[in-house]
């Protein structure tokens, strides 16, 4: 009878251990991880090397930078955001990491004459996203376009859901980047961000009532 027992012991035993064996080779139990990816471009549509507020007339929508910054936690959480300022003619930066307990990136837009723009992002969740822009704190809760003015001395953010297509404006922003050094394409691209943003409400609606008198 005790023998009987030692045995059913054992093969449970057994069982147990190629289950445990299974579970490890196929990743059973792993936490899902962090991702963090960004694009950061400047554009214009007048002269590329004149200063800010002297090659277009309304910068925002003639003129600026455009940073996509992606975060994700695991295969199904995902939060994408647009941060769209009007300082073009100058350049964009950024960098960022991502760990077993965050995903983090932080950024300049930056214009010829050291005028700029600061942010930065962080979620620990995979489902909010902390924004700081120039010591502005906003989550994406409500929303993850941040549209950006620098016009006078105070830059002004506003804090919107996302009304457009984001596939498209991916793909332009990324055509921007891949012909940076192409003058001629650069430009035809900068049009069709003008394009872009002449047919969304919420970018001309913002640019519009800060710039026009």
């Amino acid at each position: 009878m005790r023998s009987t027992l030692n045995h059913r012991k054992c093969k449970l035993t057994l069982l147990s251990c190629i289950l445990l064996s299974f579970m490890i080779f196929a990743g059973c139990g792993e936490a899902p991880k962090f991702s963090q990816s960004s694009i950061c471009v400047p554009w214009t549509i007048g002269d590329a090397y004149a200063l800010p507020g002297t090659d277009t007339e309304l910068p925002g929508i003639e003129s600026g930078t455009i940073s996509i910054l992606d975060f994700g936690y695991g295969p199904d959480k995902k939060v994408s955001i647009v941060i769209w300022s009007d300082l073009g003619s100058g350049s964009g930066s950024g960098r960022g990491e991502s760990t077993r307990t965050h995903a983090y990136c932080s950024g300049t837009h930056l214009s010829p004459v050291k005028k700029k723009i600061h942010y930065q992002c962080e979620t620990t969740d995979g489902e909010v996203v902390r924004v700081i822009i120039e010591g502005q704190q906003f989550d994406t809760t409500k929303g993850s376009l941040f549209l950006v003015s620098t016009k006078g001395d105070k830059t002004q953010i506003e804090q919107q859901q996302i009304d457009f297509d984001l596939a498209t404006l991916r793909d332009l922003v990324q055509k921007r980047h891949a012909n940076f050094d192409d003058q001629d394409k650069r430009l035809e691209i900068s049009k069709e961000i003008q394009s872009f943003a002449i047919d969304s409400e919420q970018i001309t609606n913002f640019y519009d009532r800060i710039t026009l008198p």
